[in-house]
């Protein structure tokens, strides 16, 4: 479920980046959306609990 909505709002972030105007707003959003390719990328592999277990320490 998680999965779905990250990507969900990756690829809405994606068309917003397409209407940007200025680079400030470019590279926020591209930094965004690295940020959450990474949180995807974790939660595929199935280290996302046992690092926000590690977190929570």
């Amino acid at each position: 479920m998680i999965k779905k909505e990250i990507i969900t709002i990756i690829n809405k972030i994606e068309q917003e980046k397409m209407c940007c105007t200025t680079a400030l707003e470019k590279e926020l959003l591209s930094e965004i959306l690295l940020n959450l390719r990474l949180l995807l990328k974790i939660k595929e592999q199935g280290l996302y609990n046992g690092i926000y277990k590690d977190l929570k320490k």
